[in-house]
């Protein structure tokens, strides 16, 4: 009861709707003739001009093509070439295209492509079978391991798509082809359009044979070997990449092996070497070399090298040969609305059964990575379910129902399939004519509702119109995946075009595809596919026409009760779907309603891991099915399962397992090991394979817990994938996600991840994590790379791992920065961690500047300040002159050579007497220097120096001066001017020079100031005499009264004296002076004593008037002042010699004397008033304007004092101390003489 494959008769009619060809594998030995203009040029190989190109060797080549075929034709070719004429370089043995390695390789590639396995997001069908079996022995297979392996063959495709005409197979009994076409004249005339690497060729019609030869069809019989520049390559390959996703998760599935040690060339120098094999792809040991037209993402072309690979890991070579053109198309700008740049490709090839509804609604733009969000079941059933009752109906009107329980029921066999069996009332029956599973020729066959234009390039359930129809699975598997791999081999097409153009691209095709809108202008036909791609049911066939109905062929009682289906009290019958098919018949007979396995039946459910354990059943209530599943399974937990068993119409001691009781039975019960509980959305029974359910893998772990990963379980396979984007997880801070290739899947080897997620750390560091799956559940281990014109060791152990209960990321091991790396750095052990989200590094670090201990270095990140890099030192107590302190060093890249250097800053306390203040430090570019302006006090010395140290030189004038000498110590220097106290009465000036152990050394001669204060001016005052003198004025008659008026004067004479200040003058001194040694300083020298002195008289006369009766007043004045006096001063040379113990004496005697006159300025007047109440007279008024006189002779005036200081005493001057020389005055003389000269 194996699937049967569809075989479409001659002669069907013509479809409505765009053709469905059929796509199998080519015959043996099946030649192929030129390939027709898919667009619809409809004019056959003879129509055409002949062109000049016939009598070329390439037409010749052509016509002989078409003659006896590709094979034929180049067994003839290599026969008569001459090996000495190929151009092949020497170097490297290549392989020949018929050795037996090149052959087995084409092989497994067939078998490879020809059993593709569903995409996850598509629905799959039957799960494929026992894995692709690599045979031989690797030493006779793949012959001497030095040999460069080649393969001519290529994969080709059309290039324009198929016409929509209709398409008829041939009769059963054709087989010398898979697929003919009858058209007139042409009836028996075999069609194919394969290529060696491809498992099934799209479907095209015309009378010519086709071919689609590879352009360099023939190979020398003794191939020659690689050239120079060839073999260098492949002897010395740089990094590579490994096989990417999800060419290699289906290579692995179907090879059943590791390839995680094979390594994709897809570079420049790849390309080079493999045109110089003039080749497509060559193969050595783990490595795959591709031309630039070539693509990893070819499943074909990677199935054929990983052979060669896995065959032998010596330094065979393997050459595949080049076919084909790349896909073009470019990179744009932003369209409007969107923040993404757009990747255009100018054309991608599709599936024959594709090409019409793509191409309607060209341009298209491809789905990345979102959830699949649609309801085919609900939008088919919508469109069909109306019109398929109206066909059941007609159907069963004509037909006798046969009662079971009371009801009726019909029964039915499938034409071609007798043995399967379709019954039920109308309504159950409407239910299998909604979802057919059969063909229309009446053969078994497993459907799924697919799009018509594909989910991933734009379309949807309801988009466009009449999106949905029911595909052959195998097929809608098979398309899915292989127009995916289409899109992503034309991605990288596209972004080796940008790079070649000086364009920054996205570094892979995960990350293109994240990062850029897909853009598709074009499609052609011509994508192979396997399955039965002809085998479909449209909304019309089903609806309106009611085709499915008619590959049904009715039963009577007698033939129900033959084959047993209503089941019997001795026997129950279960049916395993709704499909007819899959009958378990158990031996019944118990009473108790339960029967149970001693021995658990492991195939119960096909292929699916189920245990029956049990069986509760009765005839009113139903029952159940109970079993572990998913025992010792790599990917689902194992857990104990029920079904329910629901009464089925038709059979009375059984029933069906219906897809809501298998729903039921596997939804969020079956957990994924390491990650969390799968919930599916459909589930149902599908014969020959086991449980089918579709849904999700909800993750637990919070790095993708809010990405859903479609999941689809398929008997003993769960099949699940998603590759994750960069912006699709979290980054740990201060992580960024550069790129991401990682994939979670699970397949026949179980749970499992690969792939990488690509991290940047600012410009420190870059790392990858890679994924993996164990029984510990999901983790990323991977490394940090730092940069290593820093940091020795530079990488880190990078990981995110399972806790406990939780996830953290974490990181472990030592980086080191060595000699040579960071001038001033001697070495630095760092130990990083990550932890509670935060990146840290700390360790030790010996540095090599001189005055700078040992001291911690961290690697930090803060939200502000970034990435950074230090630490704090302290100095050095050996630093002259320095006391302590603490630097902050940094290291960062400095401009403009943008090379690691160490920095710092700090403080420091000098340890130099009489100064006391905090100085500044600071390091870079391996000038260390300490600094500062400081407050000096000590001894006679006071004022502000400059203190400071450092490595570099110090020249004559103690300045730093020219760049350090390696290893140079530190240095102090330093200097100033400072205040020189000496005595109180001596201060002056000193430039200073700090010298190395921190003392001050005087430079120069002490600054002294031009004069100096001994003492301050000092005065005194005598009076002399005084006197009184009676003046009349004048007689007046104030109210018959005769009144006098008379002036009364009085006046005195005043000595007066003074002395100072006392200065040294002009001075010639020399200090001597140590402030080591201050009681040694001594002053010697000569100066000028210079004591200025003044003495004087005064005389004074002062006057008033008075008057002899009250109401008269009289006013008078009368003012004369003279002022005799002498000035001079003491000057003598003095010679100064004072030590701190001696001090400074000075005695000397000021005298003065002159004979001067007194000069008068005599000004008067007199004025008398009468008050009489009413009004005020004026009596009597007088004015003087008198000159100024001289008066006296020989009038002799002088003083003399002694002068004494003794430093540390206070200087005195009292009235004691000075003599007058005082002139003989005669007052009363002198005041009427002068009167009489005023008169």
């Amino acid at each position: 009861m194996g699937d049967e494959k569809t075989q479409v008769q001659a002669g069907d009619k013509k479809q409505d709707k765009p053709p469905a060809p059929t796509v199998q594998p080519p015959a043996p030995e099946q030649h192929t003739g030129p390939a027709r203009d898919h667009a619809g040029d409809k004019k056959s190989a003879d129509d055409k001009k002949p062109t000049d190109k016939s009598a070329t060797p390439a037409g010749q080549a052509a016509a002989l093509q078409q003659s006896v075929g590709n094979q034929q034709t180049n067994r003839l070719l290599r026969a008569t070439r001459d090996p000495a004429a190929d151009k092949h370089p020497a170097g490297v043995p290549v392989s020949h295209p018929e050795d037996a390695a090149e052959k087995e390789a084409e092989a497994v590639a067939k078998k490879v492509t020809g059993d593709q396995p569903a995409h996850p997001h598509d629905h799959a069908g039957p799960a494929p079978g026992d894995p692709t079996k690599i045979v031989g022995d690797p030493s006779t297979v793949h012959g001497d391991p030095d040999v460069v392996h080649r393969t001519i063959a290529a994969h080709d495709q059309p290039t324009k798509p198929p016409a929509a005409t209709p398409h008829t197979a041939a009769a059963p009994n054709t087989t010398t082809a898979p697929h003919t076409t009858n058209t007139p004249n042409t009836a028996t005339a075999p069609h194919t359009a394969t290529a060696p690497h491809t498992a099934a060729a799209p479907h095209t019609t015309g009378t010519a044979p086709h071919t689609t030869s590879a352009p360099h069809p023939v190979a020398p019989t003794h191939p020659p070997p690689a050239g120079p520049a060839a073999a260098s390559i492949l002897d010395h390959p740089g990094p590579g990449q490994p096989i990417p996703q999800p060419t290699r998760g289906t290579l692995e599935a179907r090879l059943k092996a590791d390839l995680s040690h094979v390594v994709v060339h897809h570079d420049a120098q790849s390309d080079t070497a493999v045109r110089a094999l003039h080749a497509r792809a060559v193969t050595r040991g783990d490595h795959i070399f591709l031309a630039s037209d070539a693509s990893p993402y070819d499943l074909a072309l990677m199935a054929h090298e990983v052979t060669h690979v896995l065959k032998h890991q010596g330094h065979t070579v393997h050459r595949q040969a080049r076919a084909g053109t790349a896909a073009t198309g470019k990179l744009e700008p932003p369209q409007s609305g969107s923040t993404k740049p757009t990747l255009v490709i100018d054309s991608i090839p599709v599936p024959d059964i594709k090409f019409a509804w793509t191409r309607a609604q060209k341009p298209l733009t491809t789905r990345t990575g979102e959830a699949r969000s649609t309801q085919q079941l609900s939008a088919w059933r919508g469109s069909v379910k109306t019109g398929a009752e109206a066909r059941v109906k007609d159907t069963l009107k004509p037909l006798k129902a046969l009662v079971v329980d009371g009801k009726e029921v019909y029964y039915f066999k499938l034409k071609r399939a007798p043995d399967l069996y379709v019954f039920g009332d109308e309504r159950s029956l409407t239910e299998d004519a909604i979802r057919p599973h059969w063909s229309k020729d009446g053969a078994y066959a497993v459907f799924q509702i697919d799009h018509k234009l594909e989910y991933q390039l734009g379309g949807d359930d309801k988009t466009p119109a009449d999106n949905l129809w029911l595909l052959e699975a195998a097929a809608n598997g098979s398309s899915g995946s292989s127009i995916k791999a289409a899109i992503n081999a034309a991605v990288e097409s596209v972004l080796a075009i940008e790079r070649a153009r000086g364009t920054a691209v996205a570094a892979n095709v995960d990350e293109a595809r994240s990062q850029y809108v897909v853009k598709i202008n074009d499609v052609t036909g011509g994508l192979a596919i396997s399955g039965q791609p002809n085998v479909s049911w449209d909304v019309d066939q089903v609806s309106v026409k009611g085709e499915q109905l008619k590959a049904l062929e009715p039963m009577t009682a007698e033939d129900v009760t033959k084959a047993g289906l209503r089941g019997s009290p001795a026997e129950l019958v279960i049916y395993l779907s709704g499909t007819g098919k899959g009958i378990r018949r158990v031996p019944w007979g118990v009473a108790s309603g339960e029967k149970t396995y001693s021995t658990p039946d492991p195939n119960f459910f096909y292929r699916t891991p189920f245990l029956l354990t049990r069986i509760q059943w009765d005839r009113a209530k139903g029952g159940k099915i109970f079993g572990h599943g998913f025992r010792n399974n790599n990917f689902v937990t194992s857990e104990e399962l029920d079904f329910a068993i629901t009464p089925r119409i038709g059979i009375e001691f059984g029933g069906q397992i219906s897809e809501e009781a298998v729903l039921q039975g596997v939804s969020k019960k079956l957990k994924a090991r390491g990650f969390s509980p799968l919930e599916f959305d459909t589930a149902e029974m599908v014969d020959n394979v086991g449980i089918v359910a579709r849904g999700r893998l909800l993750p637990t772990v919070p790095l993708i817990a809010k990405l859903a990963i479609d999941t689809v379980l398929s008997g003993d396979e769960l099949r699940l994938e998603r590759t994750f984007a960069p912006n699709d997880l979290p980054a740990p801070a201060p992580f960024v996600i550069t790129g991401s290739s990682l994939t979670i899947f699970a397949g026949t080897k179980g749970l499992g991840a690969r792939g990488d997620l690509r991290f940047q750390l600012a410009q420190l560091a870059h790392g990858q994590v890679t994924g993996k799956v164990s029984g510990e559940g999901f983790a990323l281990d991977g490394k940090l790379d730092f940069d290593t014109s820093l940091f020795d060791p530079a990488a880190l152990d990078f990981h995110y791992h399972k806790l406990g209960a939780d996830y953290e990321w974490g990181i472990g091991g030592v980086l080191g920065i060595g000699g040579n790396k960071v001038p001033g750095v001697q070495r630095a052990t760092i130990q990083a961690s990550y932890q509670n989200g935060r990146f840290a590094a700390a360790g030790d670090a010996k540095l090599s500047v001189p005055g700078l201990e040992s001291g911690t270095l961290q690697v930090s990140y803060g939200d502000r300040e970034g990435i950074s890099i230090g630490g704090t030192f302290g100095l050095s107590p050996t630093i002259p002159g320095i006391a302590g302190g603490s630097v902050s060093a940094t290291v960062s890249k400095q401009p403009p050579t943008n090379k690691w250097q160490l920095t710092a800053s700090g403080t420091a306390r000098p340890k130099i007497p009489g100064v006391d203040t905090t100085l500044t430090a600071s390091y870079a570019d391996g000038v260390f220097t300490i600094e500062g302006q400081a407050a000096y006090a000590r001894g006679m010395l006071s004022g502000s120096v400059l203190v400071g140290a450092t490595n570099r030189p110090i020249d004559p004038q103690g300045r730093p001066s020219g760049s350090p000498r390696p290893n140079a110590p530190l240095r102090l220097y330093g200097g100033g001017t400072l205040a020189l106290r000496i005595t109180p009465w001596l201060q002056g000036t000193v430039g200073v020079r700090l010298q190395p152990d921190g003392s001050v050394q005087l430079m120069g001669k002490v600054a002294l100031p031009d004069s100096i204060n001994l003492f301050d001016a000092k005065e005194v005052n005598k009076q002399l005499f005084s006197i009184g003198l009676d003046i009349p004025i004048v007689g007046v008659a104030v109210a018959g009264q005769r009144i006098g008026i008379f002036a009364t004067i009085q006046g005195g004479l005043e000595a007066s004296a003074g002395v100072g200040p006392g200065q040294l003058r002009q001075l010639g001194l020399e200090v001597q002076y140590n402030p080591e040694h201050e009681d040694q300083t001594s002053i010697t020298g000569g100066a000028q004593l210079y004591i200025p002195a003044h003495a004087g008289l005064r005389l004074f006369v002062r006057g008033a008037l008075g008057a002899g009766i009250p109401v008269v007043s009289a006013e008078a004045g009368l003012e004369v002042g003279g002022q005799l006096g002498i000035e001079g001063a003491v000057q003598a040379s003095v010679t100064v010699n004072w030590t701190p113990k001696r001090g400074l004496v000075i005695d000397a005697e000021a005298s003065l004397s002159a004979e001067p006159k007194f000069r008068f300025d005599i000004n008067g007047y007199v004025k008398v008033s009468a008050d009489l109440f009413i009004t005020t007279i004026n009596l009597y008024e007088k004015h003087w304007q008198l000159a100024a006189v001289e008066y006296g002779s020989g009038l002799r005036l002088g003083i003399r004092a002694p002068i004494h200081y003794e430093q540390g005493k206070p200087f005195t001057f009292s009235l004691s101390d000075v003599q007058f020389d005082l002139p003989k005055v005669d007052p009363k003389q002198i005041l009427t003489d002068l009167v009489h000269k005023i008169a």
